[in-house]
């Protein structure tokens, strides 16, 4: 590619630190725009874990698999670049273990719980992975560490508003180990949190409906991610490059170890994936195009550049691979060198030549590892030699009448020799050539070697016959030069020759002693081999005696202890001799027992037989009476269930505020006040509840119509209450709302929660169970309005726009807010998703005595229309309200507004008490208009409709004085008489 470009600034991804070229993948990431290189560095914990590929077999799907090892992430696909199969999360809770030599099990909990088993070829390669895997998850520990660390320290952010995505400036942190996150004007400053175990996932970018609805989005793309919730999220933005990864990613760790959602994991990877295409996009954007548009016109821009760059690298390329030829030409040079040998020989060392240039080819092709190379230097040596069998002939021909006849004739025959020779190297190396075509492509080196080994052997054998060939031919020239006369003539006519025989046999005995030292070379190296072959199996030996020795002494062992049983079995028969007369005692012990046994037992039969019929007669008295008990017993359950009902028709009849009480359970924080040996709440029945007050040392008793315990579930307490709440489909108003102090359950008996819904909810079940049981009568219809009184304003939870809205008086004595949006309701999760609206949009917040404590009154408001189909239609509906709870300022510790809001909840709650006070008191003037809430349940408290109170005390000692003064406005409650309840019809009904 050439040499590195510097980077420069892309509009809309700001200026990025230039890298080389080179740089290896797993280190850092590449964004590669028309020629400009830019990198981004993934982190220390990252580039410091292990990269691993490879194929391992699933155990599952006994196939085997290529494994990815890479930035926390472990891909498992089916080839190199096939399918990803799957993907395992290291970072959040993962671990690996290694079962045996090569099975490795990994568990992970991301994006679900699952188990994989792998296995590997070898110990070895099960071990390196399972090394591999483990530095991987560590480093991902560590990384995940430094982000929670990060995140407890917080950071400024922006929050963007659910209801009208408002942006503000505030300050985040995380607590109670990770499962909440917390945010105010400071850290500790007006502090409000959501609960992570209840977010089901994380997303990157400006996509939820929040940050959609920004006309102009105030901070880039890239910044913006959001947490989701169950009909909700939190929209958050962090305007830093580093610090938007590790915020992001640590809460997405967070998540996973806290929240309910299953959503894939975001990898590093794939994080700074797509902060470059949102910042791409919005590049693209700046210039009214869309991305892949705006890369085609960068592209063409900077097309000058790319095209000198491709010429310096074509030109590299180029310079590369004449450097890679002509080295490759200089081996082929050097090769064809060592293979020459000399062209021209005398007559009387030819056969010498041949066998020592032809053994030197062969020498250099054992040493060679491909079998078709050796192939070609042998048949390059073969032609050589043929060359000089040649000119010896040619030789032979120009001396037929110049040497002697004997010396002619041994030296044709020497040719002749050498001509067989050549013909026998030539048919191992065509067989040579065939065994190295039919041999597979991976065996070829073996084979070949032990072939190629074989023909040195014989040439070896060869070799030494030329020797002997060659000393005879010495001897018959040594004969020769002995006798001057009879080739006096000869020498005489070739002195030239001499010369050139002289210089060629000294040059053949170089090449011969250069053959001996190889041959000792190869000898050597074969006897060491043998040695280390003997060594080897004197090893062996010596393992097999240590081994042999090893079964003696075991054996030594093995005749010790059978003669120490012997010896042990000797001394039990002694035993057993001496005890005998003992053993004989204890058996006629033992006849003399049963004996007596069998005697006793027929004494008990005689005992048996003579109080048998007293013992029928006792039996019969106590069946007779459990049986005059339990019908007792019905007839109390009878006449308790009587005197309920009688109680409830009188109620009814008077038209009195019915009144439960519920006590929530204790908390941790409040057992070690609680007096010793004396329960602050204690209760005689289900209508009696005893308060135990320490100050005094005394208990005061209370009276209501039903006592709930703390261990009394949702479902009971609406059980009691259904038949008051489902009266409202035959015309009737009814009013259930719940009173008591700040954190003593009202909200959760009245709302509850998805697991366990309140009496809200299940009563709007009831009413629509009710409707499709009447359907094939009755037409009814239902609609729902949800209010809260927050600082005596009226608000409409249904539609936050409703600014001014307030209760009015009708001319039949009932009040109304007009203006209050009111929804038709067709099923149960219609008015669901309706009271999640609301509770989203009601005031809470966070004081010493209640996390989430409600700062305003909520009430549910059903309306039903129930028509007979031909006769009549009733009118009803039915209150549901959650008041606020009455609250001690020294206590919840609330300052500045949530002190406002505390002195408008007591004021409204005082209000109420008046009203009680004057109806107990039967005044004429009832103070309805001194509070919003008081004018709103006017129509409730004094009219005639059925009116239930819940009150919701604690059972701790600290808060003894509010739960006595909630239970005594609850008993003055109680004796309001509203008069008998009546049937609301419309006009046309009897």
């Amino acid at each position: 590619l050439g040499p590195p470009e510097p980077a420069k600034p892309v509009p809309g991804l700001g200026a990025l630190a230039p890298g080389p070229a080179c740089a290896r993948a797993t280190r850092v990431h590449a964004c590669v725009l028309g020629g400009l290189r830019a990198w981004a560095p993934m982190g220390d914990a990252a580039a410091a874990a292990p990269e691993q590929r490879g194929y391992l077999v699933n155990e599952y799907s006994n196939q085997k698999e290529f494994l990815i090892l890479r930035g926390g992430v472990l891909r498992l696909r089916d080839a190199p670049h096939g399918v990803e199969v799957a993907s395992i999360y290291l970072a959040h809770g993962t671990s690996v273990s290694l079962r045996s030599n090569i099975v490795i099990q990994i568990d992970c909990k991301v994006p679900e719980k699952r188990e994989y088993v792998l296995i590997g070829s070898t110990p070895a390669e099960a071990e390196r992975w399972h090394n591999a895997i483990r530095a991987a998850i560590r480093a991902e520990k560590a990384k995940m560490e430094s982000y929670r660390v990060m995140m407890e320290e917080g950071f400024t952010m922006h929050k963007y508003n659910y209801s009208n995505s408002k942006r503000s400036r505030r300050f985040f942190w995380s607590a109670d180990e990770g499962k909440q996150l917390c945010w105010g004007r400071a850290k500790d400053e007006d502090t409000q949190s959501v609960n992570l175990r209840e977010c089901i996932g994380i997303t990157y970018g400006p996509v939820t409906t929040t940050f959609q609805r920004c006309h102009t989005l105030e901070d880039p793309a890239w910044s913006c991610f959001s947490l989701l919730f169950m009909g909700r999220t939190l929209d958050l933005t962090v305007n830093h490059e580093v610090a938007v990864q590790q915020w992001l990613l640590g809460l997405q760790h967070l998540i996973s170890l806290h929240g309910i959602g299953s959503m894939p994991p975001m990898s590093t990877a794939k994080f700074l994936l797509m902060k470059v295409q949102l910042k791409l996009q919005v590049a693209a954007h700046q210039h009214s195009l869309v991305m892949g548009r705006y890369l085609v016109e960068r592209v063409r821009e900077l097309a000058g550049l790319g095209t000198s760059t491709a010429l310096a690298a074509g030109n590299g390329r180029s310079t590369r691979a004449s450097s890679e030829v002509a080295g490759a030409a200089d081996a082929a040079a050097a090769g064809a060198k060592d293979c020459t040998g000399v062209k021209k020989l005398k007559k009387k060392n030819s056969i010498v030549a041949g066998g020592a240039i032809v053994g030197a080819a062969i020498g250099e092709a054992v040493g060679q590892t491909d079998a078709s190379q050796r192939v070609l230097k042998l048949q390059q040596a073969l032609k050589e030699r043929s060359v000089q069998v040649e000119a010896v002939e040619t030789a032979l021909k120009n001396a037929d009448t110049l040497s002697p006849i004997g010396l002619r004739e041994k030296l044709h025959d020497a040719v002749v020799a050498i001509k067989s020779l050549c013909a026998s190297l030539s048919s191992e190396a065509g067989q040579l050539a065939e065994s190295s075509e039919q041999l597979p492509a991976k065996a070829v080196g073996a084979a070949s070697g032990d072939k190629l080994e074989k023909a040195l052997k014989k040439l070896q054998q060869k070799l030494e016959e030329s020797e002997a060939k060659r000393a005879a031919l010495e001897q018959d020239l040594n004969s020769v030069r002995a006798n001057p006369a009879a080739v006096g003539s000869a020498k005489n006519g070739y002195p030239a020759a001499d010369s050139e025989d002289s210089k060629r046999s000294k040059l053949l005995e170089t090449k011969v002693r250069e053959l001996d030292s190889k041959l000792q070379e190869t000898v050597a190296s074969q006897n060491a081999k043998e040695v280390a072959a003997e060594a080897a199996a004197a090893s062996e030996l010596a393992a097999i005696r240590q081994q042999l020795d090893d079964r003696e002494r075991q054996l030594q062992k093995a005749k010790q202890s059978e003669a120490q049983l012997v010896e042990q079995l000797k001394q039990s028969r002694e035993l057993s001799h001496k005890l005998g007369p003992r053993a004989r005692q204890l058996q006629a012990t033992v006849v003399r027992l049963r004996d007596g046994h069998s005697q006793a037992r027929a004494d008990a039969v005689a005992v048996r037989d003579k109080f048998g019929g007293e013992l029928v007669q006792l039996l019969d008295a106590n069946t007779k009476i459990a049986a005059r008990f339990k019908m007792l017993e019905d007839r109390h359950k009878a006449s308790v269930e009587e005197r309920k009902k009688l109680h409830n028709t009188i109620l009814d009849l008077k038209g009195n505020i019915r009144v439960f009480v519920r006590v929530r359970p204790i908390n941790a924080a409040e057992t070690p006040t609680e007096p010793e040996g004396e329960p602050t709440v204690s209760f005689k029945d289900e209508q009696n509840i005893g308060v135990y007050d320490q100050a005094y040392s005394r208990r005061k008793w209370f009276e209501f119509d039903q006592v709930f315990d703390m261990k009394t579930e949702q479902a009971k307490v609406f059980e009691e209450a259904k038949p008051l709440a489902t009266s409202v489909l035959d015309g009737y108003n009814v009013c259930i709302f719940a009173y008591g102090q700040t954190g003593s359950g009202k909200t959760h008996t009245m709302t509850g929660n998805t697991k366990d819904p309140g009496l809200n909810t299940n009563a709007l079940k009831e009413l629509f169970r009710i409707r499709d049981e009447r359907k094939g009568e009755y037409d009814i219809n239902i609609s729902i309005s949800v209010t809260e009184i927050y600082n005596e304003t009226i608000r409409d939870l249904l539609n936050p726009g409703n600014k001014k809205l307030d209760v009015k008086m009708n001319p039949d004595g009932t009040s109304g807010v007009p203006g209050l949006e009111e929804r038709s309701v067709e099923t149960v999760e219609a008015v669901m998703k309706c009271i999640a609206d609301a509770s989203k949009n009601r005031a809470t917040s966070s004081t010493d005595m209640n996390s989430e404590s409600s700062r305003s009154h909520s009430i549910v408001t059903v309306r039903t229309q129930c028509t007979l189909r031909g006769s009549s239609t009733y009118v009803g509906k039915i209150h549901l309200i959650d008041l606020a709870g009455s609250e001690n300022t020294n206590k919840s510790g609330v300052t500045g507004q949530g002190m406002k809001e505390a002195q408008n909840i007591n004021k409204s709650l005082s209000a109420l008490g008046d009203v009680i006070q004057a109806l107990v008191k039967k005044d004429p003037h009832t103070p309805y208009r001194n509070s919003k809430l008081t004018m709103m349940l006017k129509d409730s408290l004094g009219g005639d409709s059925k009116t239930l109170m819940i009150v919701c005390s604690s059972p701790a000692q600290t808060n003894v004085t509010e739960t006595l003064s909630s239970l005594n406005f609850a008993s003055r409650a109680r004796n309001v008489e509203l008069g008998k309840a009546k049937k609301n019809s419309v006009a046309g009904s009897p």
